[in-house]
C-alpha cells in the first residue's frame, strides 16, 4: 500500500487493533503505524501473567499444609532464568499470533515506526533506522494509549528507575524494590516479586491504594499485603532518588511529615499513566489535546473533523475489553452503522493481585457522582463454602443497586476468582438486570455466581 489510504491507525493497543482489523475487513484501506512494530500488540498481558502464574503456584506450595498436603519441603525456589525464557517465548507467540492474523487481511499495511503530523489530513512515518514514509489519510484514528506517570523529583531518571515492562524484563532477580504508587500493576507486581523472595516496599502520595476502585476492597488488599510482609506507605511526599552505585536511596517525608530514606536495588513507576501524546505534532494536525489527553466529542471526534482519538490517549483509564469495544464500534460508526459507543458503565476490571480484586460498573463515588440513589448489599466472602474450599480468610463482595428499580449498577470483589466472577458480572451489567432476577437464578453450587445470587437476595424486599 504505502502511501493514500482511508483510515490512518495510529497504536497497534486494544482499541487500535479492533478498529484498523473492522476497517480493513469491509473493505477499507488501512494503515496500521505503531512505534514498537509487534511489540506494541504482543504484550496483551501475557508477560505480567507469566510472571504471576508462577508466583501463584509458588504461594499454593507454601501454603500446602492448610489444606492438607505434606510435600517433602517447602523450600521451593523461582528459577529466574526459566521463567523469563518462558516469559520471552509467551511474549513472542502473542506477537506471532496478532501479525499472523493481521496479515491475512489484504486491506490493511502494518507499519513500524513513529507517525508525526505533517497538516490536517498526513502524517510522516520514521522507522527505527531513519527511513521515512508520508502517508495521507481522509480519516485517522489515534490509539496511542497511556504510560507510566512519573513524578518530577529529582533523580526519577536513574536508569534504575523502570517502568513495568523493564522491571519484568531484569535479566537477574532484584534483591529489593521500592514501589512508586498504588497503581494495579504497582500492587500486582509488589506481590509476585514478594513471591519470588524479593523484599518489597510501596511508597504512594495518596491516601488509598488502587484509586478509582472500590475504597473498602482495596483497604482490606492492603491489610493483606502488610500480613504478608509488603511495607505500605501511603499519603507520603516523595523529595528524591539518589544514586549509591549499587543501588538508589529513596527520599520521602511519611504521612507524619517525617523523613524517610530506604536504600532499594530498583524503584517501579506505578503512580497511573499518562496519555501518549508527545512526538505526534498533533498542533499540526488542528487537535487539540492538554496533559490530560487528546480532546474528543461524545462521537470521539477531535478538534480535527477527520481525526478521531480513542482509548487511554483520551485521558480516560480504559480496561482492555472496554478499548477494543470502543474501538470496533467506532469503526462501525464511521462505515456508517448507527450503533451507540460503549458506556463507561459497563466497564469491567481486575487486579491480578492475592487475592484477587474485581469490579464492574460503578464506584460509590461514581454513583454519587451521578446523583444516583443508590443502596449496597455486603457479602462477606470469607464465609462463602468457595472460600473455605480454597483456604481463604479474607472475601468480600458489594453490589450497588438502584433504589426503585432495583437494577445493578456495580459489583466489587476481593477474593479468589474474582476476576470470574467480574465476567457474570458485566453481563448483568450490559444486560441491565435486577435483584430479584439475580437472586432467582439457579447457579452452580459453591462457585462466586452462588455468592452474587445469595447476595442479591439479601436486599430487603419492595414494601
Amino acid at each position: 500500500m504505502n502511501g493514500d489510504c482511508d483510515v490512518l491507525v495510529i497504536g497497534a493497543g486494544p482499541a487500535g487493533l479492533a478498529a484498523a482489523m473492522t476497517l480493513a475487513r469491509r473493505g477499507e484501506s488501512v494503515v496500521l503505524v505503531d512505534a514498537d512494530g509487534r511489540n506494541g500488540f504482543a504484550e496483551d498481558g501475557a508477560a505480567t501473567l507469566s510472571l504471576r502464574v508462577p508466583a501463584e503456584r509458588l504461594r499454593q506450595i507454601r501454603d500446602a499444609a492448610a489444606v492438607g498436603l505434606c510435600l517433602p519441603s517447602f523450600d521451593v525456589r523461582a528459577d529466574w532464568s526459566a521463567i523469563q525464557r518462558r516469559r520471552r517465548e509467551n511474549v513472542a507467540r502473542r506477537g506471532a499470533e496478532w501479525l499472523e492474523l493481521l496479515q491475512q487481511i489484504p486491506e490493511l499495511e502494518l507499519m513500524s515506526g513513529r507517525a508525526i503530523f505533517l497538516g490536517p489530513d498526513r502524517v510522516l512515518v520514521r522507522g527505527e533506522g531513519g527511513d521515512a514514509v508520508e502517508v495521507a489519510f481522509r480519516r485517522a484514528i489515534i490509539a496511542t494509549g497511556a504510560s507510566p506517570r512519573r513524578p518530577d523529583i529529582p533523580g526519577i531518571d536513574h536508569h534504575r528507575v523502570l517502568a513495568p515492562e523493564a522491571l519484568m524484563a531484569l535479566d537477574h532477580l532484584p534483591r529489593s524494590i521500592t514501589v512508586l504508587g498504588g497503581a494495579p500493576a504497582g500492587v500486582e507486581l509488589a506481590q509476585i516479586f514478594h513471591a519470588f523472595g524479593t523484599e518489597v516496599r510501596i511508597v504512594d502520595t495518596r491516601p488509598n491504594l488502587l484509586p478509582g476502585w472500590d475504597a473498602e476492597v482495596a483497604e482490606l488488599l492492603r491489610r493483606r499485603l502488610l500480613a504478608e510482609g509488603i511495607a505500605v506507605d501511603r499519603g507520603s511526599r516523595l523529595k528524591r532518588i539518589s544514586n549509591t552505585g549499587g543501588g538508589v536511596f529513596v527520599e520521602y517525608d511519611n504521612n507524619t511529615n517525617d523523613p524517610e530514606h530506604h536504600l532499594t536495588e530498583h524503584v517501579l513507576l506505578a503512580m497511573g499513566r499518562r496519555p501518549n501524546v508527545d512526538g505526534l505534532d498533533l498542533e499540526s494536525a488542528g487537535v487539540r489535546y492538554s496533559a490530560g489527553g487528546i480532546e474528543v466529542d461524545e462521537t470521539l471526534q477531535s478538534s480535527n473533523p477527520a481525526i478521531y482519538a480513542i482509548g487511554d490517549v483520551t485521558g480516560h483509564a480504559l480496561s482492555a475489553r472496554f478499548a477494543w469495544l470502543q474501538g470496533r464500534t467506532l469503526a462501525y460508526r464511521l462505515l456508517g452503522e448507527e450503533v451507540d459507543l460503549p458506556d463507561p458503565m459497563w466497564d469491567s476490571g481486575v487486579v491480578g493481585s492475592f487475592p484477587e480484586i474485581g469490579r464492574a460498573g460503578l464506584t460509590e463515588e461514581q454513583a454519587e457522582a451521578a446523583d444516583i440513589d443508590y443502596a449496597i448489599i455486603r457479602y462477606d466472602l470469607s464465609r462463602h463454602y468457595h472460600s473455605h474450599l480454597c483456604g481463604e480468610q479474607d472475601g468480600l463482595l458489594k453490589v450497588l443497586y438502584e433504589h426503585g428499580r432495583r437494577n445493578v449498577i456495580g459489583v466489587h470483589a476481593l477474593g479468589d476468582g474474582a476476576s470470574e466472577l467480574m465476567a457474570l458480572s458485566a453481563v448483568v451489567l450490559r444486560g441491565d438486570l435486577t435483584l430479584d432476577i439475580l437472586a432467582n437464578s439457579i447457579t452452580p453450587q459453591s462457585t462466586l455466581g452462588e455468592a452474587l445470587a445469595r447476595a442479591a437476595a439479601l436486599a430487603p424486599e419492595v414494601v
